[in-house]
């Protein structure tokens, strides 16, 4: 067992590609199938409420973007960072919309102030993922990322 360290990679090939992490890949796929699903779910709702209309919404882009971070895993050696930068962005698109979706339940004077401290952070947070993907090298540590 190894403490503290990272387990390799599991590296096989497929179609003449050297691929990583398959198990990455299958976890992801798994989870988009069943955002797919809850998100189909919904659709037995009003999705003119904006509740249900943004929880449809974050399992669509959450499923996507594990999606794509699972092919980003398994692409690595092609992609390299690259392919992760879509799907982390999408995770905080996710999250902008559960909380969209959590403040449409208010019924006080606190929702059109709440609905702007969840887009101020939208902005800033994808603004300062730009910047690390700008201006980082996640090479190093892929953890800044």
């Amino acid at each position: 067992m190894l403490i503290g360290k990272d387990f390799d990679k599991i590296e096989f090939s497929f179609l003449g590609l050297e691929l990583l992490e398959p198990n990455a890949f299958i976890g992801d796929l798994i989870i988009l199938i069943t955002a797919l699903f809850l998100a189909s779910k919904l659709r037995k709702f009003d999705l003119s409420n904006p509740f249900f209309k943004n929880w449809t919404y974050f399992f669509l882009f959450f499923g996507f973007g594990m999606f794509l971070g699972g092919v980003g895993h398994l692409m690595f050696n092609y992609f390299g960072f690259y392919g992760k930068y879509i799907p982390w962005l999408m995770g905080i698109w996710a999250v902008y919309f559960i909380e969209k979706a959590m403040i449409s339940l208010i019924k006080n004077n606190y929702k059109a102030f709440l609905n702007k401290v969840i887009l101020f952070k939208l902005f800033l947070f994808i603004s300062l993922e730009v910047l690390v993907f700008c201006f980082l090298n996640m090479s190093e540590d892929h953890s800044i990322g």
